[in-house]
């Protein structure tokens, strides 16, 4: 008689190719759902979303998605501590590890901006990724508004931007193109790193009398991380007078980041409207970089990560082919790794940085 036993040897390996392959596809789209409360893998949802996310990077899973969930089974989201007072978020990653970014939502650009889609693009990122800070710039209150009251676990911080009288150094507010808001700056935190979302310092950065609009920059602190988020738009526009005064704007971010927030874990992101090699940015590169670097701070969204050395401060093009947007970071902060997205209603890249800040530090 035939041998009608199975044959486990046989079935146990293509119980393990079938694991594998399946493995293999649910690990470039795993992502963390907010509104689900869980991980999921669900490749058709990721594809759909896709269409209507902040950017189009969705290929392949990033560097937070995948094997960190299944390590960290106490759903015990980074930044939470030991303060159990606030909300737990499972973001899939480890503790200390943390998805950042900076975006320029367009606001001011009437050819860019799209007021019907940009809000729900912004949240669908951010219930997406469960990033930790998203400074952002260009932006509409009207979306920070939507943002706030539709994400559970984020709080959103606006900072209306200043226009200056040329003749009379009178201010009013300024509003944005395609929709009736005030038009200006803005950070998107989670709730469970702490940040004091009530009172945020307005920074002023700009010579008063050489500008037509002021430029500044926001922070909020967080005192039980014992960290600054901060987000910063400069000057705009070409030619030596414009690249003076972004040089001294990049003077007093890097002055007020020491005297103000020294103590403190920074996560700064911004449109510098400067390039890597420029005088501007110079005083905030740390000093390590070389090439005439005089600042204290780490580019995550260079192409070296956390190596300091000349050369490493190229990266991904944000606005066409030339980098103006940044993700700065103290140097107590570890890089992990970053990429750029690209949007459906703006003319400049989505900056994600993927870093590990101790939370025993």
């Amino acid at each position: 008689m035939a041998d009608t036993q199975p044959d486990h040897g046989a079935s146990f390996l293509e119980y393990s190719a079938t694991i594998a392959l399946v493995s293999t596809v649910a690990g470039a789209v795993l992502f963390s759902s907010a509104s689900m409360g869980e991980s999921v893998s669900n490749g058709i949802k990721r594809a759909i979303d896709c269409v209507v996310h902040i950017d189009r990077d969705c290929a392949v899973g990033s560097p937070e998605d995948g094997d960190a969930a299944a390590e960290d089974p106490s759903g015990a989201g980074p930044g939470n501590g030991d303060d159990d007072t606030l909300p737990v978020i499972d973001d899939g990653r480890a503790p200390g590890e943390y998805q950042i970014g900076s975006f320029n939502m367009a606001g001011g650009n009437a050819d860019e901006y799209d007021p019907d889609t940009s809000a729900e693009a912004l949240i669908n990122s951010l219930e997406d990724r469960l990033p930790g800070v998203v400074a952002v710039q260009e932006a509409c209150e009207s979306d920070m508004d939507e943002v706030d009251s539709s994400m559970e676990n984020y709080t959103t911080v606006f900072q209306q931007v200043e226009k200056v009288d040329s003749e009379s150094g009178g201010r009013s507010g300024a509003s944005c193109k395609e929709v009736d808001s005030p038009f200006g700056n803005a950070l998107v935190v989670r709730d469970d790193m702490g940040f004091d979302t009530e009172n945020e310092e307005v920074h002023e950065l700009s010579p008063e009398d050489e500008v037509t609009e002021m430029r500044q920059m926001v922070c909020v602190t967080s005192e039980t991380q014992q960290m600054a988020a901060c987000t910063v738009h400069l000057t705009s526009g070409n030619g030596k007078e414009k690249d003076a005064i972004r040089e001294e704007e990049t003077a007093e971010v890097q002055r007020i980041l020491a005297e103000e927030y020294g103590d403190y874990t920074v996560i700064l992101g911004g449109d510098l409207n400067a390039d890597p090699g420029s005088a501007a940015t110079n005083n905030l590169y740390h000093e390590d970089y070389g090439d005439d670097a005089q600042g204290s701070l780490i580019d995550a969204s260079g192409e070296c990560g956390h190596e300091l050395s000349s050369g490493c401060r190229e990266g991904e093009g944000t606005l066409g082919s030339e980098k103006i947007d940044y993700v700065f970071v103290s140097d107590d902060v570890e890089v992990q790794g970053t990429h750029t997205g690209d949007p459906h209603h703006s003319d400049h890249d989505l900056v994600w940085s993927d870093v590990y800040i101790d939370p025993d530090s």
